[in-house]
């Protein structure tokens, strides 16, 4: 059945289909505390999406306005995915070439382009003409950050009092001093995490070389201290 969908003082009605049988999932493991929901690409109803992530605000039109300043990229939307043309440089002499994906569910991509790429522009993606549009923002020229931490984590603080550890990397220092994925991290530097607001996090490794960290595994607190590895390029 149709629904209306608001956004702030914002709504979509026209071409929004809502099923009267609803999937419930563990979501807040997956994406963190600070989400109550996953909004899919097909719940938008076939609109031109506009994303600022300078000031963090979205718009939704039903039709393609001003283009001035933007590049236009052919994509491709097929089965509630977008995909875009790809091409990587490796190393000198080294490129691959392909397709990326801009949502998870497909097999059929060379790699996936997450948000530490798209938030250096402002982008309009114009789903009924299936074009992309990228303008650089005032953070295109920002160096990109080498995952030198070597683990990642879900932000449960606030309902759980501590972050879950969902990734590490192989041979990474964090890896040799003992982090396991599924460590529940109470306490960096010092820090218990729950006072570590979702603003903060943003920012919070930046400039960090060593870290320690107070972990709790099987009912007990265990001490977890290594330096960052070395960035590769």
């Amino acid at each position: 059945m149709n629904k209306i969908l608001y956004f702030g003082h914002l709504y979509v009605e026209s071409g929004i289909n809502v099923s009267d049988i609803s999937p419930i999932i563990q979501l807040k493991p997956i994406v963190g505390d600070y989400a109550d929901g996953i909004l899919g690409i097909d719940n938008m109803g076939g609109k031109v999406i506009t994303i600022d992530y300078l000031n963090e605000q979205m718009a939704f039109e039903d039709q393609l306005g001003g283009t001035e300043g933007f590049a236009s990229i052919p994509i491709r939307y097929e089965n509630r995915r977008i995909y875009v043309p790809l091409t990587v440089a490796i190393s000198e002499g080294e490129i691959i070439e392909g397709v990326g994906l801009m949502d998870l569910g497909s097999k059929e991509y060379i790699g996936i382009v997450g948000n530490d790429f798209w938030e250096r522009f402002d982008m309009i993606i114009d789903l009924p003409g299936k074009r992309l549009f990228l303008r650089p923002n005032a953070k295109f020229k920002d160096p990109f950050e080498s995952p030198v931490r070597g683990f990642s984590c879900t932000d449960r603080s606030r309902t759980l009092g501590y972050w879950v550890v969902n990734s590490l990397a192989e041979d990474s220092n964090a890896e040799k001093a003992g982090l396991r994925n599924g460590d529940h991290i109470t306490a960096v530097n010092g820090r218990d995490v729950k006072g570590i607001s979702l603003e903060e996090r943003k920012t919070f490794f930046n400039g960090m070389t060593e870290i320690a960290l107070a972990v709790q595994r099987d009912n007990e607190t265990v001490q977890i201290s290594f330096s960052f590895d070395e960035p590769k390029l």
